[in-house]
């Protein structure tokens, strides 16, 4: 979702979230999950990616991928991306909270 949008379709009551934007992580958290054979495209019911895929070109100078025929590419990494970083994220602050619980609990202040 562009951001530029976002406030204008909350605006209008529809849902929407932010993704999460770092390219390369989110190229290796889908490349992960197609190396452990959990992640599936089924033959046909996809043109759009399996096009993409091959066509996908990465710039020699940067290492970022090109932004030209991605658009299924990207649909597919923020996905699967977003939703992994946000939980852990979740995972991330439970372990804060617990730890900062931890440390008032032995200081007897709860």
């Amino acid at each position: 979702m562009r951001t530029e949008h976002i406030s204008n379709f909350r605006q209008h009551h529809i849902k929407t979230e932010y993704g999460y934007k770092n390219v390369l992580d989110g190229i290796e958290r889908v490349a992960s999950l197609i190396k452990q054979h959990r992640f599936y495209v089924v033959d046909g019911a996809a043109p759009n990616f399996i096009n993409e895929i091959y066509q996908y070109v990465w710039d020699e100078k940067t290492g970022a991928p090109v932004k030209e025929h991605d658009h299924a590419m990207d649909s597919v990494r923020y996905c699967i991306a977003t939703p992994l970083w946000r939980e852990e994220q979740a995972r991330k602050q439970d372990k804060n909270r617990q730890r900062s619980t931890g440390y008032l609990n032995d200081l007897g202040l709860i």
